[in-house]
């Protein structure tokens, strides 16, 4: 979906979804992130522990690049990851990071996610970063305990803002179905 984008369903509109961003500041080791949370943006701050990654002999292409496999348990689940150290930088996506080159290609064991680089540009200048990473919009984030907080009681936020705009006597139902679902959102 784009940002501009609706989905609609049988009892209305879900909002357009708000792009999740997160930045690793390797010098403190903190990740500040932005996601959507019940229509709205929330910047939070996380101290970031190191990951403890097994990497292995095995290789493969991903795009042009030859990648290493490595694999880890973080927040409750297993990864494995695909990391070119033709790119010797430690990052990758999501909260995933401290490799010895770029990972190109992350998955869960569990098929909930994948995250594979489509294009690699060496030719980006940091000048053309907009606004500098959006540090202005980064600023005072809240702290892990209200982010949680902000993030279980979603789905009633959600419910209470369709009950107000929705006419008398409507029924409303909110269903979700987690199973296996014991991370953050990716």
């Amino acid at each position: 979906l784009r940002a501009s984008q609706s989905i609609q369903t049988i009892g209305g509109f879900i909002e357009p979804q708000i792009p999740a961003k997160y930045y690793l500041n390797l010098k403190t080791n903190q990740i500040i992130f932005k996601e959507g949370i019940a229509f709205k943006a929330i910047v939070a701050q996380e101290d970031q522990s190191n990951i403890n990654w097994e990497i292995s002999d095995e290789t493969k292409k991903v795009g042009d690049f030859l990648c290493q496999k490595a694999t880890t348990s973080f927040k409750g689940n297993h990864y494995i990851a695909w990391f070119s150290t033709t790119i010797s930088l430690p990052f990758g996506p999501w909260k995933l990071h401290g490799l010895p080159g770029l990972i190109l290609e992350c998955y869960d064991t569990t098929n909930f996610f994948l995250a594979k680089a489509t294009k690699v540009d060496f030719n980006i200048k940091c000048e053309d970063f907009p606004n500098k990473i959006e540090k202005a919009a980064l600023n005072n984030p809240v702290t892990m305990k209200k982010y949680l907080e902000l993030r279980s009681n979603e789905n009633e936020d959600i419910f209470n803002f369709y009950q107000s705009i929705s006419p008398r006597d409507t029924y409303l139902k909110v269903e979700t179905n987690y199973t296996g679902f014991n991370r953050e959102p990716f």
